[in-house]
This record gives structure tokens, C-alpha cells and sequence, in this order.
């Protein structure tokens, strides 16, 4: 049965949670993000739209859950979780970065520990952001969309995705490619999104075949 139900202003295109803060984070098609405390129901936070009322495209919130990135489609913003009076506050935004109009949508990304920032774009371009230098590298990118961007839950390691049927398993500090994984099928290869295990052992995949394929993070076998 239904137990909670939050009205919105507007379509809601991505979801979040922070686990541990026990926030349900909603972006908007207006640019809004709606910040729901789920230990208090009656109250809502929320993040006004930019400017120019850019629709909200990812949410992705560290795993240390200190910080959160929204991707609006002309740029990223990162805002700083924190807490006064023991309320859950959202300070920010911190850092803004405009994405190039001859740049790829969004459509993929992670919020690595030390304030970096992994994404990619519905073209397969695979980038990586520092916010606190301000610095941006393009990494090995795919031949098609860019599906899934998944960090680890110890800070060691992230994968990207793509409807290419490749997957690249990345080793954080430093930044190096650990492992190219795929899977050949006879039909509907691609990967759809990703998760790790608690201990960042195995990660999973969900593929278009209908199948979830387990893979050693070590070795990058399934």
C-alpha cells in the first residue's frame, strides 16, 4: 500500500537519495529541485531553477553524502549538505560550470569524494571535472551513448556504462583505466545502468539482453 505521497509543481525527471541523511532529492522539468528530509514529511527544501529555467537532467549526490551536483542542460552546479540546528540545509551553489552549446547533452554522472566530478554525454564523450581546480579532462570516450556512471562506495573506483556494450572500469587515485569490460551478445548488448556491492568487490550490471551480469572489480571478469 501507498504510504507517503509528495505533490510536486511539476514532472519530476530525476530522482536521488542520500541514504544516510535520509533526503529524497527530485529534479524538475522547470529546473527545480525539490529536497524532501525523510524524518520530517511536512517539510520540503528546495533549490529555485536558474535563470533561464533549464530543465534539470542528473542529481548525483557524494558518498560521503557532504556535497550534491545538479546537471541542468547549460551547466553543472555543485551545492555543499549540511546541517543548522540540526535541520538539514543545502548551501550553494559552490561551484558552477557552463557546459559548451556544441556540447553533448548530459546524460550520466557521479560525484567522486574529493569534489571531482565523472560524467558523460548522450554522444559518448566521457569527461572528468575538478571543482576545486577548475580543471576538466576528456577521458577514453564510446561510440554511443553514455548510459550509467557509477562510483564505488569506498572512493576507489567508478564505471561508465554505454549502449555500446562496453563498460571501463576506472581506478581513482590515481585516475587510470583498470578494466575494459564487454559482453557480445546476439542481440541488445548495451548497458543500462550499473551498481556496486556494499564492500566494491563486484559490480552489477543491467543490460538490454533482460539480464543482470555480475563482474570481479579485481579482475574484471563476469
Amino acid at each position: 500500500s501507498l504510504s507517503e505521497c509528495y505533490a510536486v509543481s511539476a514532472e519530476v525527471c530525476c530522482l536521488e537519495v542520500a541514504q544516510h541523511k535520509r533526503l529524497l532529492l527530485c529534479g524538475l522539468t522547470t529546473g527545480t529541485v525539490l529536497i524532501y528530509p525523510l524524518s520530517l514529511p511536512q517539510e520540503t527544501l528546495c533549490i529555485p531553477p536558474p535563470e533561464n529555467l533549464s530543465r534539470v537532467l542528473c542529481i548525483a549526490v557524494s558518498s560521503q553524502e557532504k556535497h550534491m551536483a545538479v546537471a541542468y542542460e547549460d551547466s553543472v552546479c555543485l551545492f555543499e549538505i549540511t546541517n543548522r540546528d540540526s535541520f538539514p540545509t543545502v548551501e550553494g551553489p559552490l561551484k558552477r560550470v557552463p557546459l559548451s552549446l556544441l556540447h553533448a547533452p548530459l546524460s550520466s554522472m557521479a560525484l567522486l569524494p574529493d569534489r571531482r566530478l565523472l560524467y558523460g554525454t548522450s554522444c559518448g564523450e566521457v569527461k572528468l571535472h575538478d571543482f576545486s581546480s577548475g580543471s576538466s579532462s576528456d577521458l577514453e570516450p564510446h561510440r554511443s551513448r553514455v548510459t550509467c556512471v557509477t562510483a564505488g562506495h569506498w572512493g576507489t573506483h567508478a564505471l561508465v556504462g554505454s549502449e555500446d556494450a562496453v563498460q571501463r572500469l576506472w581506478a581513482l587515485s590515481p585516475l587510470v583505466l583498470d578494466h575494459t569490460m564487454e559482453y557480445k551478445g546476439f542481440f541488445f548488448e548495451g548497458v543500462l545502468s550499473a551498481a556496486f556491492s556494499d564492500s566494491d568487490q563486484f559490480v552489477f550490471t543491467g543490460c538490454q539482453d533482460r539480464t543482470v551480469k555480475v563482474w570481479d572489480v579485481a579482475s574484471g571478469t563476469h
